[in-house]
């Protein structure tokens, strides 16, 4: 279970970090707590997801179809 909430927190965590690393045009929106809160809650999802299949590639999925349609329907 510790690992689980580690990679949780470390995939929250992972998005205001890339703003520092060199992807400084996503500081608007990776610094909003309201991003994080849904990433917190993607997060979450894709972890179940792990955990009640066994692959990784479930949550690949599922957060590859949630950035997709966040960027074809939602993104400015």
């Amino acid at each position: 279970m510790l690992r689980v909430g580690f990679s949780l927190i470390a995939f929250i965590a992972w998005h205001p970090v890339q703003v520092w690393l060199g992807l400084p045009m996503a500081q608007p929106v990776f610094l909003d707590p309201v991003f994080l809160a849904i990433a917190a809650l993607l997060g979450g999802v894709c972890t179940i997801s792990w955990q009640r299949s066994g692959s990784v590639w479930p949550p690949v999925l599922i957060h590859w179809l949630t950035v997709f349609g966040w960027k074809a329907f939602l993104a400015g």
